[in-house]
């Protein structure tokens, strides 16, 4: 046990002078706490050395509370987006970018689904949207006025659960009455993109 004690100091010690040293108490068997571990009173158990969910929780917990506090207190925002490659991508990304950067988490479905085709697929998107505080769609063109379809569908149901919209899209693409006054129409050569884009952002998030 003194060999513990001498352990236990020392990272007191490297915890005085780093606020983001952390020491966890964890206890492998039915043991007695030494008192003078005063600071430690929170065991972590791993019952008969089994890692288990909770347990891999409050692990990950105490070592990155302050990281996972942070992700906690974002404002959560379903993204509506391409995974195609190439030119469609491109500027998903660069908005998801910009997004990042204003603070939002983002949220979305996920790539290996397969959107509304499965039977569940519309019940499960609307109670991953309903989650979120607002929804921005970065929609593509795909030529002669059409998108996706499936993202269409996706705004859709956002505004029908009143979440607050921004869609993003190319001046060619035609639009819905009730989802082309969300809409922000970017030129692909527009000097002004960054800042149309910023301004919409910090205004879509003043409305959530």
């Amino acid at each position: 046990m003194e060999w513990i004690r001498k352990q236990y100091k020392a990272a007191k010690s490297e915890r005085d002078s780093n606020g983001e040293f952390r020491i966890l108490l964890i206890r492998t068997d039915e043991c007695e706490i030494p008192p003078d571990f005063t600071d430690l009173r929170n065991s972590i158990d791993l019952h008969d050395c089994r890692l288990e969910l909770g347990t891999a929780y409050a692990l990950l917990f105490s070592l990155y509370y302050n990281e996972i506090k942070n992700e906690f207190e974002k404002q959560e925002i379903y993204v509506s987006r391409t995974w195609r490659e190439g030119k469609e991508a491109s500027l998903a990304d660069y908005v998801c970018r910009i997004l990042t950067s204003k603070g939002f988490r983002l949220i979305g479905d996920s790539k290996d689904q397969e959107g509304f085709s499965k039977k569940d697929g519309q019940e499960r998107i609307r109670s991953i949207i309903s989650s979120c505080e607002g929804l921005v769609s970065i929609l593509p063109d795909r030529g002669e006025g059409t998108t996706s379809e499936q993202m269409i569908k996706e705004i859709l149901i956002a505004l029908d659960l009143r979440i607050p919209c921004l869609v993003i899209t190319d001046p060619n693409v035609r639009l819905p009455d009730q989802i082309e006054t969300q809409a922000i129409r970017l030129g692909e050569r527009s000097a002004e993109v960054e800042t149309i884009l910023q301004k919409n952002i910090s205004k879509h998030r003043d409305r959530m």
